[in-house]
């Protein structure tokens, strides 16, 4: 399953982080496929302007890849907060400008919007996690509880999850260590009582293992050998990897989420000096902790059906990562899946795409000498070697 985690707390040391953590350790264990969002970290623009409000308004390419994202989560964790009965503001302008019409809800025809939306979202199940400092029954009394009915009722209630649990901690600022060990412990026994082991199903992170011997035509006209394993990206000992990045660089879930992980805060850093990336271009930086010696971080498309120049945008994406690689003077180079995970582009497709421009590319260039593609599943690894021996 794919899961979508998202959190907003503006500080990377608070306990919401510890069960977003614990969260995303229990779901990759269950063999799930994660994408992890920590908003603050992402400088996630909560700002909803009036040109995107309508269905089909212009939203920017990160907003974008957020609803693609969204749309496609088999199952959806949000941890944040209770801040004045309230998610902090960068989580509401999230559900703003991400829960929008046409992927979250849609009002039947002849609605103008005054009757109740038709849910859009493919989850059918959320888990909600939230922080309070005041004890349960002052809230209760004082209060209520309106945050249940705003997960619960207004947002997952009308976008069509039909299952949402939700759990608060309280009170976390006098807790004591033995408490809050035992409530992340809590946490990984809901997350996998909702989200259980896959059957069948391969896990986000595999070990490397030796690569596949190279198929017929693996080869570019210049020698370049391209291979196809199944592992871990960031392990790999090449001179660059491939980080398929979100528009912000600013790191985000899955492949992304793991080499930022890996790396350490440096890269973090360094990604904020960079300005971003549009889909199809790709930006270039140190590998800090990883043992390759840089990272190229590129923008793949999101899949709107094959009719917007997503073929053209990807092989963009791979080429440009060629080229920022020979221009380093990189001899060995690992590319991910780019777009197949969360932005939702067919995997045979994508293979196809990738090999074909990887191989175009070593035609004219000597530079580089071995290109690795990093899969993350056997179906994935058997659609990309079914490329390279039908492009052979």
């Amino acid at each position: 399953m794919r899961i979508s985690v998202i959190i907003g707390h503006p500080d990377p040391g608070s306990f919401n982080h510890a069960i977003a953590e614990a969260a995303v350790d229990a779901l990759e264990k269950n063999g799930h496929l994660v994408s992890y969002h920590d908003l603050y970290r992402e400088e996630f623009d909560p700002i909803l302007t009036g040109p995107e409000i309508p269905r089909g308004g212009a939203v920017d390419p990160a907003v974008e890849s957020h609803c693609a994202e969204i749309a496609g989560a088999d199952g959806i964790i949000i941890v944040h907060p209770n801040w004045w009965g309230q998610p902090p503001a960068i989580l509401k302008g999230w559900v703003d400008r991400v829960m929008r019409p046409g992927v979250a809800y849609q009002f039947l025809e002849g609605d103008g919007g005054e009757g109740v939306p038709v849910g859009l979202l493919k989850a059918r199940s959320a888990l909600i996690f939230n922080t309070s400092n005041t004890p349960k029954e002052r809230e209760m009394e004082a209060f209520g509880d309106p945050l249940d009915g705003l997960w619960k009722r207004c947002v997952f209630g009308l976008c069509g999850v039909s299952e949402v649990r939700r759990r608060t901690f309280s009170v976390v600022v006098t807790s004591t260590p033995e408490e809050r060990r035992a409530w992340l412990v809590e946490v990984e026994d809901i997350v996998g009582s909702l989200y259980p082991p896959e059957t069948g199903g391969e896990p986000l992170r595999q070990p490397a293992p030796g690569r596949d011997p190279p198929p017929t035509g693996s080869r570019g006209v210049a020698g370049a050998r391209i291979g196809v394993v199944l592992g871990d990206i960031t392990e790999m000992e090449v001179d660059a990897i491939v980080n398929a990045a979100n528009p912000t660089l600013l790191g985000g879930g899955g492949v992304d989420g793991a080499i930022h992980e890996a790396a350490g805060p440096r890269l973090l850093e360094e990604c904020r000096t960079l300005g971003g990336c549009p889909p199809g271009e790709a930006r270039i930086t140190k590998g800090y902790r990883l043992p390759a010696k840089f990272v190229i971080h590129t923008v793949g498309p999101v899949w709107h059906g094959g009719g917007r120049g997503e073929d053209g945008l990807l092989a963009r994406a791979y080429s440009s990562s060629l080229s920022l690689a020979a221009e380093r003077g990189a001899k060995t180079i690992a590319f991910p899946s780019i777009s197949t995970g969360a932005y939702g582009f067919p995997l045979d497709r994508a293979a196809r795409v990738a090999v074909g421009e990887i191989k175009r590319f070593l035609e004219t260039n000597d530079t580089i000498e071995d290109v690795t593609i990093v899969c993350f599943s056997e179906k994935a690894r058997g659609c990309y070697r079914e490329a390279l021996e039908k492009m052979g």
